[in-house]
């Protein structure tokens, strides 16, 4: 959790994802792109317009999926860290614990030196 607040899972998804989402985003320009140049055509009862809207949906979903890809996958590795967090805090509760005995032990002789 440490690593979050430093933006440590940040550059890590810029490393493992910076490429899709590069990919995406030119995805995205040219859809927005072309579809800003089927909006004054509309009233046109030429074929091309629709043929060429569903090819912009289509691209559009394909978007989608890589998205829901990268999601997916960012929610498997927060999954994973949090289980990892909570392991490591069981381990850390142990040494707590194991602290507290080797401290009482510790004084328990010191103790006991002290009144022979």
């Amino acid at each position: 959790m440490e690593g979050l607040s430093r933006g440590v899972l940040l550059e890590r998804m810029k490393e493992e994802y910076g490429s899709m989402l590069s990919t995406e985003n030119s995805s995205i320009a040219r859809s927005a792109s072309t579809s800003r140049r089927i909006e004054a055509p509309e009233s046109s009862c030429s074929p091309v317009p629709k043929l060429h809207q569903e090819a912009v949906s289509h691209e559009e979903h394909g978007c989608s999926g890589r998205c829901k890809v990268i999601v997916r996958r960012i929610m498997d590795q927060v999954r994973t860290e949090t289980e990892q967090w909570s392991q490591m805090q069981e381990m850390l509760e142990q040494v707590r614990e194991e602290m507290e005995e080797l401290n009482s032990s510790r004084d328990f002789w010191e103790d006991r030196a002290l009144d022979s």
